[in-house]
């Protein structure tokens, strides 16, 4: 089977597309993938006996007119170089990454040519319009979004997404529910760290400190304003170490930098750039608290981010934002603040801090809901997908199973 992932991201970066990815390669079939291009890789790779077609475009945060910009002409570049690869290599499946939904245009010339589609929805376009902008989902913005979601979704042979909120959400906007199967941003158990806990401890100056850390998007939506303030609360008590490390614009983690300046002396705060995954696990190690920081938002509501699965598979007691999505699979083991509340968060990680009984038993229910949605599972729903797009074609038949 040849199969093309087309990804408005960076490879490598992207967990999700990294886990489908190699799902595929373990049981020998070809990939190639279609992406962004960051400053200094080359345009194209061959990355662990995967082909990566990278486009000349970086992906820059701005305003609606920067994001217009970006997404048409990713649209334009990808849609040239899927029909080449496609006249080429003569993909199977075409599995295409959301944001944007219409990106699933760019793979009509691959459906022509017999290809299935795959329309893969990492986030709910419309939700994020409103909250990125703050609209109102009654705005025309956000129902043309929900129109263009429709469409796209009428186009894919099948529809994946995140969770099974947004799942009802897209059933209810037009996408035929029998296209749509939940494919959660699960994780494997966390690789092993080489040095002992205790020897990274002594080695980063953390030992007899509480330790937070953060390895993930360094942006306002991410809420760390109030991460920065409650670790400051926290600190009065007890010596507190923050780290936070990841992708962001310069200007936010600046404004960080500043909070903490004025932060109360047993607070060691280390705002950082963006650190390769596998230091990330290691620096997780060390965490006390396992913390899924978000500001409330029509997105944020319907969230369900890697690094819940990540904190849960590593054994970390849990704070985490107040959201429905994120409370209604994890209610009872985690903690939740109220987004945008310092002291509530600062209460919270205390309790996990100094109640070790609490923090244990939130372990033990966290992984108990983690060995329910292993990517184990969703790995072997994904390649049962596959297979039987392949033979529906085999068959002639561009219908769908009910």
């Amino acid at each position: 089977m040849r199969v093309c992932h087309v990804v408005y991201s960076y490879v490598p970066f992207d967990p999700r597309v990294q886990r489908e990815v190699s799902s595929l390669r373990l049981r020998g079939h070809e990939v190639d993938i279609v992406c962004l291009r960051d400053l200094g890789q080359p345009s194209v790779e061959d990355l662990e006996h995967v082909r990566i077609h990278r486009v000349p475009l970086r992906a820059i945060r701005g305003g609606m007119f920067r994001y217009a910009y970006q997404y048409a002409t990713f649209f334009l570049l990808a849609s040239l170089l899927l029909l080449r690869l496609q006249l080429q290599r003569r993909f199977n499946v075409v599995h295409v990454h959301s944001l944007p939904d219409f990106q699933i245009f760019c793979a009509l010339p691959s459906k022509a040519f017999g290809a299935s589609l795959i329309l893969d929805m990492h986030e709910a376009m419309p939700e994020i319009l409103a909250a990125r902008f703050e609209l109102s989902m009654n705005h025309p913005l956000a129902k043309v979004a929900c129109a263009l979601e429709a469409l796209s979704g009428l186009i894919a042979d099948r529809v994946l997404t995140v969770n099974s909120t947004i799942a009802r959400l897209l059933e209810a906007r037009g996408i035929d529910g029998r296209k749509l199967l939940v494919v959660m941003n699960s994780t494997d158990r966390p690789p092993s760290v080489s040095a002992s806990p205790d020897d990274l401890l002594d080695r980063m100056a953390l030992a007899g400190r509480t330790v937070i850390v953060y390895a993930g998007g360094v942006d306002p939506e991410r809420d760390l304003e109030t991460v920065v303030r409650a670790a400051a609360i926290l600190s009065k008590s007890r010596p507190v170490s923050l780290l936070i490390f990841g992708k962001g614009p310069e200007s936010y983690r600046e404004e960080l930098r500043g909070m903490v300046r004025n932060a109360p002396p047993m607070l060691d705060a280390r705002i950082g750039d963006w650190i390769p995954p596998a230091k990330a696990v290691e620096l997780v190690s060390l965490t006390d608290v396992g913390l899924v920081p978000y500001r409330r938002n029509p997105l944020t509501e319907i969230a369900m981010p890697n690094k819940v699965f990540e904190y849960a598979a590593a054994g970390k007691p849990m704070v985490v934002a107040n959201l429905s999505t994120l409370r209604g699979l994890w209610e009872s083991s985690a903690l939740f603040y109220e987004p945008g509340d310092e002291l509530d968060l600062a209460r919270k990680m205390e309790r996990i801090v100094s109640e070790r009984d609490l923090a244990m038993r939130l372990v033990r229910s966290a992984t108990a809901v983690y060995e329910r949605h292993t990517w184990a599972h969703y790995e072997a729903e994904l390649i049962h997908l596959y297979e039987s797009l392949i033979q529906e074609r085999r068959m002639g038949s561009s219908t769908f199973t009910s």
